[in-house]
């Protein structure tokens, strides 16, 4: 149900979608997209200011040892790992997200932060980690520089607060879903305030498992939105939903489909 609320987009994909990765600079999101049962893992692009998809199904030489890291400014970067059970990261993929080519590689490197036009990356040598600057655009190696890059958080990302079950707040919104909701959460609530809306996301119990569930009000407490996003989990997740630019809600419906609403 949307009430006064722009849905920009719903993407479905046919595997289970891992990770969603923004790069908030240029209104897109990378999705890392597992398919267990043939190994083999794809990504999609999509601008999440229109609900454009850019591209589908990226694949690289690895098949199923490749993963995201990271999206800044308009490049994408992806690592390998030689181990399932152990997915340390080795070797880095830069990718340029508009058109999908591939900017450069680095085989022995792992990528420790990224920071617009300077990536920090790190190799094992002697037993020990040594630490470079690589240039984002060539992959270079900056043998001038020294000081280390600030790590900061992207502040266009926002994500919730977490309450957790015995807190005031906790019981607070607690009492307003049984009373309005006839819903009982538990655990931990998400819980963001923006643009004159409350976005809740939260847990709660049936037979066959836990539910996790997405409810907006405005400051009134009328509801704008509100969708179950998964059934018969086995526990509690990380966050249920992130806000980009301020303005874009996003959040991720069963493992297949992910929605962008304008919240602004």
């Amino acid at each position: 149900m949307t009430t006064g609320l722009r849905k920009i987009f719903e993407y479905e994909s046919e595997g289970q979608i891992w990770k969603i990765i923004p790069d908030t600079k240029d209104y897109k999101i990378i999705l890392e997209i597992r398919d267990g049962d043939n190994r083999e893992v794809n990504f999609s692009a999509l601008n999440y200011e229109n609900g454009e998809i850019i591209w589908e199904g990226l694949q690289f030489e690895e098949e199923w040892l490749t993963s995201i890291y990271g999206a800044d400014s308009g490049n994408a970067y992806f690592f390998e790992f030689e181990d399932a059970e152990i997915p340390q990261p080795k070797g880095i993929i830069a990718v340029t997200i508009n058109d999908k080519e591939i900017l450069w590689y680095h085989e022995n490197y792992r990528l420790e932060k990224i920071r617009q036009k300077e990536i920090l990356v790190s190799e094992d040598k002697d037993g020990e980690k040594q630490f470079y600057y690589l240039n984002a655009k060539d992959g270079i190696i900056n043998t001038e520089r020294s000081e280390e890059i600030v790590s900061t958080e992207d502040e266009e990302i926002l994500s919730p607060f977490k309450y957790e079950e015995g807190t005031e707040h906790f019981e607070t919104i607690k009492k307003f879903l049984v009373e309005t909701q006839i819903t009982e959460p538990f655990g931990i609530i998400d819980y963001l305030e923006i643009n004159g809306r409350i976005i809740l996301g939260f847990y709660k119990k049936d037979k066959n498992g836990i539910i996790s569930n997405l409810l907006i009000l405005n400051l009134e407490g009328e509801i704008l939105f509100k969708t179950i996003l998964e059934k018969d989990l086995k526990g509690i997740g990380e966050n249920l939903f992130s806000v980009l630019n301020h303005k874009y809600l996003i959040f991720l419906e069963g493992k297949t489909k992910v929605w962008g609403l304008d919240i602004s």
